[in-house]
C-alpha cells in the first residue's frame, strides 16, 4: 500500500481547490486526516498508531526519565515510519499531550524534544 503523503493546511487547500471542493466549507479535508494547531494535517491512523504504542510501552518507562520518541515507541515501532511520519510523530504527541491523552510533558533537549511521563 502506497504511504499517503502529508500535508499543511495550505497544500490540503489547495488540493481540494483542484478538485473543485470549496475546503472552507468541510470541517476535515477528510475523515482521515485532521489539522494539527501549527497547520500540519496529519493522518488520524498515525496519532492513533502512535498513541496505542506510547500506552503499550509506558508501564516499561520510568517517571521523570527523559525519553527520545524512538526510545518511547522501541526501535521495531520507529523504524516501520517514513521520515515524514517520524517528523510528525512529534507533533502527534504533542497533540496527544496537550489534549491530555498522554500523562507525559515534552522537553527540549540539545538533541532536540524528549517526553517524559509525568509525576
Amino acid at each position: 500500500m502506497e504511504t499517503m503523503k502529508l500535508m499543511n493546511y495550505s497544500t490540503a487547500k489547495q488540493a481540494c481547490k483542484d478538485f473543485g471542493v470549496y475546503f472552507e466549507n468541510l470541517v476535515r479535508p477528510c475523515p482521515f486526516m485532521f489539522e494539527l494547531p501549527n497547520g500540519e494535517i496529519v493522518s488520524l491512523g498515525l496519532t492513533n498508531s502512535i498513541h496505542i504504542q506510547i500506552e503499550n510501552r509506558q508501564p516499561e518507562l520510568t517517571p521523570e526519565i527523559p525519553y527520545t520518541l524512538r526510545d518511547i515507541c522501541g526501535d521495531a515501532y520507529w523504524h516501520k515510519l517514513n521520515e515524514t511520519q517520524q517528523e510528525m510523530a512529534h507533533d502527534c504527541v504533542v497533540y496527544l499531550i496537550d489534549h491530555q491523552d498522554l500523562p507525559m510533558i515534552c522537553i527540549a533537549s540539545a538533541t532536540g524534544r524528549q517526553y517524559q511521563l509525568s509525576k
